[in-house]
């Protein structure tokens, strides 16, 4: 038996991060009977608690806002003697907050996990400066000034991840498809703490096989740039007059939402629908066919294994270099060249135009899911762990 402590900056919430900690929790206390416990920095809805199994124990820092403090660090030594904690897991690699850990270093072992893209803040700030408008001479300057920044930006990324890979017994990537990515970034020769496991699937029910092709597209994320929104709108554009069947439903909210309004407003679309933000979305998932992602980057997108585990066909923009293990063309879904607007949209017909295609890639979808359920995903968790 192993007891197992998360560590995380926002628990309960409503983002990946979160979920998968609580799919991992309950799956290891429920079914395992690991002894587990997590410990967040704090808290974005208490209801959320509910979900968790009775025998996990949930703890908040005393002091939020000084992460070093030594109420938090006399805090953690108690949860970690009081249950002789094997295993801290550190779920928030780009949260400052791991200056906590570096207290109780020898004290158990510890395992970080990055959630993203290695190299996605650069990637992110990339994104920024190429769309940033110009509107004053402060902007002109860092317009092109750029690059000197992006040296500074690429340094950060470097030495986060040498920190932190100094600091624990193992760092855990979404893919191995991103160990060449994190090797090229820290240039660190030993990499025999370095592993990978793709994150489990966190809807409840998998294998709703689909019988008929209901002509709803869904959109599910937060409304920003990462997610090509922009991307999205126009593809929507190129549809929506063409094929007046066809619905798009955006479950989501965000930065962007604004400008989404205005684009829907200003090219008069009357059948994409801005829903905001659902804590149970399988009734808008079990309302289409089509799940469209237009992402500029991802780690391990939970939202594929959502909704493909109850058979809805994604069309994404194979941008992330996980895209390719999810994803098996024209299988269980479809792969397009990133960030090629028309043949998204020529896929998206090409499916539209044939309800058995839809039904055979929705079955596939499902059986993908499987292969990335809890039970099959914990294997490697305990090998890790051991």
């Amino acid at each position: 038996m192993k007891n197992i402590l998360f560590y995380i900056s926002r628990y309960p919430g409503y983002g990946g991060i979160e979920k998968v900690t609580s799919v991992l929790a309950n799956y290891w206390s429920k079914v395992i009977g690991w002894k587990v416990y997590i410990l967040s920095v704090q808290a974005q809805d208490l209801n959320l608690l509910s979900e968790l199994d009775k025998d996990i124990k949930v703890y908040f820092l005393p002091k939020p806002h000084e992460i070093s403090s030594s109420e938090n660090i006399d805090l953690l030594n108690q949860i970690i003697t009081n249950n002789n904690i094997d295993w801290i897991i550190y779920q928030d690699s780009y949260a400052k907050t791991e200056d906590l850990l570096y207290a109780v270093k020898d004290k158990c072992k510890i395992a970080i996990c990055e959630h993203n893209l290695p190299g996605c803040i650069s990637k992110q700030d990339y994104l920024n400066w190429k769309t940033h408008k110009v509107k004053s001479i402060i902007d002109f300057i860092h317009k092109f000034t750029y690059f000197k920044h992006r040296l500074k930006v690429n340094e950060w990324e470097r030495n986060r991840r040498c920190n932190l890979y100094e600091l624990c017994n193992k760092y855990i990537l979404l893919s191995k498809n991103y160990i060449p990515l994190f090797q090229n970034i820290t240039k660190i020769k030993d990499l025999k703490k370095l592993t990978w496991i793709n994150n489990p699937t966190t809807n409840n029910t998998i294998n709703v096989r689909k019988t008929e092709v209901k002509k709803n597209f869904i959109f599910i994320g937060r409304l920003d740039d990462q997610k090509g929104i922009s991307h999205l709108l126009h593809i929507w554009k190129g549809i929506e007059f063409q094929h007046p069947e066809w619905s798009l439903r955006i479950i989501g909210d965000g930065v962007k939402r604004k400008e989404i309004e205005d684009f829907i407003k200003k090219n008069h679309l009357s059948r994409i629908f801005i829903e905001g933000f659902h804590p149970n979305i399988n009734e808008y998932i079990d309302n289409a066919s089509i799940l469209l992602m237009t992402s500029i980057y991802e780690g391990w997108p939970l939202v594929l294994f959502e909704t493909m585990g109850r058979g809805i066909v994604p069309i994404i923009f194979n941008s992330f270099d996980s895209a390719h293990e999810i994803i098996d063309n024209y299988k269980n879904g479809i792969l397009v060249e990133p960030f090629n607007i028309n043949l998204f949209i020529k896929e998206i017909e090409t499916l539209m135009n044939n309800n058995e295609l839809i039904l055979y890639m929705s079955n596939n979808a499902i059986n993908k899911a499987k292969d990335n359920h809890i039970s099959n995903i914990n294997k490697k968790w305990i090998e890790i762990l051991k």
